[in-house]
């Protein structure tokens, strides 16, 4: 009995524990700056909310072109990343499940399929130099990435 009681008060810390910290994760990941960031050769150029409109629909297919005809290619992030999980929160105005239930419906009505997921900052930077419609996002810590264009900057 005495073993029992251990175990479920062990049981009670953990989960205690694991709930804290993912609160706070969560919290510091409300306060972090992010980039959407282009190739550099991208001629996009508005305001913030038309970038913002445009970012959705690239990301969420429903924008297969960027405004001066260049073909859009849309690459996401892990869905642990913050960088990831804002963009679907902030940018996008979904939580993960719509997230979710929109590309299970693109992929049954138009076979669209998500955004290829790219997990290293740095591979995610050598894809967007290289393809010229290509866009992303990233944490926005540190300078402004080199060799390709900010789109926007924005907070979460």
């Amino acid at each position: 009995m005495k073993n029992l009681f251990k175990i479920a008060a062990l049981s009670i810390v953990a989960f205690l524990g694991a709930n804290l910290f993912v609160a706070s994760s969560v919290a510091g990941a409300a306060a972090a700056d992010f980039y959407v960031v282009v190739n550099s050769a991208n001629g996009f150029s508005g305001s913030d909310d038309e970038a913002k409109s445009l970012i959705r629909r690239v990301f969420l297919k429903s924008t297969k072109n960027w405004p001066g005809g260049e073909k859009a290619v849309p690459f996401s992030r892990k869905d642990t990343n913050a960088a990831q999980i804002a963009l679907i929160a902030s940018i996008l105005s979904m939580t993960d499940a719509e997230h979710g239930q929109h590309w299970a419906r693109q992929k049954q009505t138009t076979g669209d399929t998500p955004p290829r997921a790219v997990g290293s900052k740095s591979i995610l930077l050598r894809l967007i130099k290289r393809e010229p419609g290509a866009i992303g996002i990233m944490d926005g810590s540190g300078p402004e990435p080199e060799g390709v264009k900010v789109l926007l900057k924005f907070s979460s």
